[in-house]
């Protein structure tokens, strides 16, 4: 057998490296005539374009028959006229309810990977110059589940064991972070502790080999714990016996990326540094000019153009846009302004540089730069700021859930206010920004109800608002219109509680 035929797909290998390295920027993947063109973001994968048709966003929702085909052809013709992405038409048009979009284009991101995870003679570029806006985030997608499920499902035992085999002879230890990280493989806390018990560090990996040889998703959870430096391996058994099994920690869905191992970045550490008032004490020039540059762009972001962002007049050449994106590259990168001693302006300059990188984006692409021109001319706006928007609001919601599933009422309810302003047309963001401010102390009564009487006035169908607003009603002694909402409710869904 040729033994390139048993090599590890090189997306495999290159997702493994950029996850375990935290790393954000942009992997492009192309094998014969297809290419894929995906955003990672700290690790986790956030955007992707593909030029597969079969794998359009707007063939995904209409798959889901989330859309109908009147419906898919609105929103493709209006790619086709005004430049906008697929999710900035679907978005615009209101064909598809914000939820329904993050997690379609989420579920989108997933398949195009699974897809490519197998590509064996693809070529890889990787770009950190091209971090994704950081309000892609709420689109995020876990690559290290989509290769654990590729290899669970495609590779043979004896492919696994292959590869492991080179380390059969040495003791096979777990590192202290295995028992989250396989749970988040796995997806299973029995799974994860079996394998976190087999290298206990007194069994060889052969010995843990024979013991995974049957079960697929074990054994592939084997493979990348090795993979990823969660093995520790020795020449010897660990001495004092067996260590008792960890406990597996349970990860909140929609939090905080997981934290795994230390991690090694791909550029050196920024070495410590004052405040920007001590900088500026000491006469660092450049540190105050690039704080006031930084702040004053960051002013501008909601008005200014592509051109005006890259400061370019718009007849430039693609040559002159690559060279002004890059020179703000090394200008403005958060990662400069930690060695300027601008630490206190990374956040702001983080946006600063997502401006850019989108501009450039932009403005690189003859077709779409020309829609871009088109648009200015006749006084349009790019659309794509909406996606973004909405994905920003999804982020802040999907933490107040969280803080609401924590008792924490106050802090979601301040979230939930800004998913609220950033996104007004989302029934549920208002309904449960309602039921928030019910359940603070003390409570909002007044606000509660505005909240929920939005929500129901954008879709009277939400049973969840309707019970809601009758325990507000209720509390509020107006017993008659409380027992009309909660008939409606369970009227609209029979199940609610």
């Amino acid at each position: 057998m040729d033994s390139s035929a048993l090599a590890t797909p090189p997306l495999i290998e290159r997702l493994l490296e950029l996850n375990v390295a935290r790393a954000s920027g942009e992997l492009t993947v192309e094998r014969a005539r297809a290419r894929k063109v995906f955003g990672l973001l700290a690790g986790q994968l956030v955007t992707v374009e593909s030029s597969l048709p079969s794998e359009s966003l707007c063939e995904r929702v209409l798959d889901a028959r989330l859309i109908d085909g009147l419906a898919a052809a609105r929103a493709r013709e209006h790619v086709a006229s005004k430049g906008a992405s697929e999710a900035a038409a679907l978005t615009s048009l209101h064909l598809l309810a914000p939820r329904d979009l993050v997690e379609q284009v989420r579920l989108r991101i997933a398949a195009c990977a699974r897809d490519a995870l197998l590509w064996q003679d693809a070529t890889l570029e990787f770009d950190e110059a091209k971090p994704p806006a950081e309000a892609t985030k709420a689109f995020r997608c876990d690559p290290l589940p989509l290769v654990h499920a590729t290899l669970a499902a495609s590779w043979t035992p004896e492919r696994v064991a292959s590869a492991l085999f080179v380390r059969a002879a040495h003791y096979a230890g777990s590192r202290d972070d295995l028992a989250r990280q396989a749970q988040r493989w796995l997806g299973d806390d029995a799974a994860a502790l079996r394998l976190v018990s087999l290298l206990d560090g007194n069994r060889t990996l052969e010995t843990v080999l024979g013991s995974t040889f049957a079960d697929p998703a074990l054994l592939a959870g084997l493979w990348l714990a090795d993979r990823t430096g969660l093995i520790r391996y020795a020449e010897a058994p660990t001495s004092g016996g067996e260590e008792p099994a960890p406990q597996i920690e349970i990860e909140v869905t929609g939090g905080p990326a997981p934290q795994g191992p230390p991690r090694q970045s791909l550029a050196p550490a920024p070495p410590t540094v004052a405040d920007p008032a001590h900088a500026a004490e000491a006469g660092d020039s450049e540190a105050s000019e690039v704080h006031k540059e930084i702040a004053a762009l960051h002013e501008l972001l909601d008005t200014a153009s592509h051109y005006e962002i890259l400061g370019v007049e718009s007849d430039v050449s693609a040559a002159q846009i690559k060279k002004a994106y890059f020179q703000a590259a090394k200008r403005y990168h958060p990662d400069k302004l930690a060695r300027l001693g601008l630490e206190e302006a990374r956040d702001i300059a983080s946006e600063v540089f997502a401006a850019f990188a989108e501009a450039h984006e932009v403005l690189g692409d003859p077709r779409r730069r020309k829609d871009y021109d088109e648009a200015l001319a006749s006084g349009g706006l790019t659309e794509d700021v909406d996606v973004t928007r909405l994905a920003q609001a999804e982020g802040f919601f999907r933490k107040g859930e969280i803080l609401i599933n924590m008792g924490d009422f106050r802090g979601a309810t301040e979230l939930l206010e800004t998913a609220v302003e950033l996104w007004p047309d989302e029934c549920v963001y208002h309904a449960t920004l309602g039921w928030a401010r019910f359940r603070k102390s003390p409570p909002d009564h007044d606000g509660a109800n505005e909240a929920l009487q939005l929500a129901i006035g954008i879709n009277p169908k939400n049973a969840q608002a309707h019970m809601w607003l009758s325990q507000v009603l209720r509390s509020c002694g107006d017993v008659n219109a409380s027992a009309q909402h909660a008939a409606l409710a369970r009227q609209l869904d029979p199940d609610i509680g």
